[in-house]
């Protein structure tokens, strides 16, 4: 879920009940937990279904029902965010429109790089 969550973040959820899109949610898919941004919310053969896809993600994942999910997240708890991860949080909003995500991040991570290297030879 970068870069809304990050390796270390501790989220709080609470009882997945009246679940929209956009909310994000924690699952499980086989063995693992995941916690991804709901996008779809749908019904097919009478059974609620719920589309998911991480803000980092291109695909969407495959649709879980309701006995999957754990929770909706209410919370992140953070210790430290470093400059470039507020400027992430800050567009996240846009980041979501699809692939301009993936670019952007990985832009950032290309400046990032120049910049440490230019710092290191000063």
């Amino acid at each position: 879920m970068f870069p809304v969550v990050s390796t270390g973040d501790r989220v709080v959820i609470c009882r997945a009940s009246n679940l929209k899109v956009g909310d994000i949610v924690v699952f499980k898919r086989k063995e693992e937990i995941v916690c991804h941004r709901l996008t779809k919310i749908f019904e097919r053969d009478g059974i609620r279904h719920f589309q998911t896809q991480g803000d980092s993600f291109f695909g969407a994942d495959e649709p879980i029902t309701a006995g999957q999910i754990v929770g909706r997240v209410i919370r992140i708890d953070r210790e430290k965010v470093s400059r470039a991860r507020w400027a992430l949080l800050l567009i996240q909003p846009l980041l979501r429109k699809g692939r301009l995500n993936a670019f952007v991040v990985s832009a950032l991570i290309r400046m990032k790089k120049i910049i440490c290297s230019c710092n290191s030879h000063a």
